[in-house]
């Protein structure tokens, strides 16, 4: 058996996540700053919260328990989104299944809004301070790196 997972910057995730399931929040920035407050209160890997859903090392290390790490495979979603039929034939050969000319996709973006929540630098920068520490965890965990970097 083998499983792959698509991984997307945390801080990008919550904005994500919000445009997905909460179309109604008018204050993005007080909702940032709820999670942020919550997350000081016990165990951060417990429980529904969309900061909670980026802890991905937390996520990943139950499957790497049980797994070989060659049966696991690690997608960005930058990779998708900038070299897509590239990283999907990844995916078909590491699954073992037959690649596809991946032309037909559409290089349009889904899930996405002409004017998405704002947030705040404030509130970016301290995402990216909560997600920092468990960012280092996750790519020590999976022994690669990707950007994820705040820059206001």
């Amino acid at each position: 058996m083998k499983r792959h997972f698509h991984l997307l910057d945390p801080n990008q995730q919550e904005i994500f996540h919000r445009l997905l399931h909460d179309t109604s929040l008018d204050d993005f920035d007080a909702c940032v700053e709820e999670e942020l407050n919550l997350s000081d209160f016990g165990d951060v890997s417990s429980g529904l919260s969309f900061v909670r859903s980026g802890i991905y090392a937390d996520r990943l290390q139950p499957f790497l328990n049980l797994f070989e790490q060659e049966k696991i495979m690690i997608v960005h979603s930058e990779d998708l989104r900038n070299k897509r039929s590239d990283t999907l034939n990844r995916i078909c050969d590491f699954l073992k299944i037959k690649a596809l000319d991946w032309e037909f996709t559409s290089q349009h973006q889904s899930n996405t809004r002409k004017n998405p929540p704002r947030i705040s630098p404030d509130s970016q920068q301290k995402l990216y301070e909560f997600f920092e520490p468990h960012n280092e965890k996750l790519f020590s965990l999976i022994g690669r790196t990707f950007n994820w970097t705040y820059t206001p």
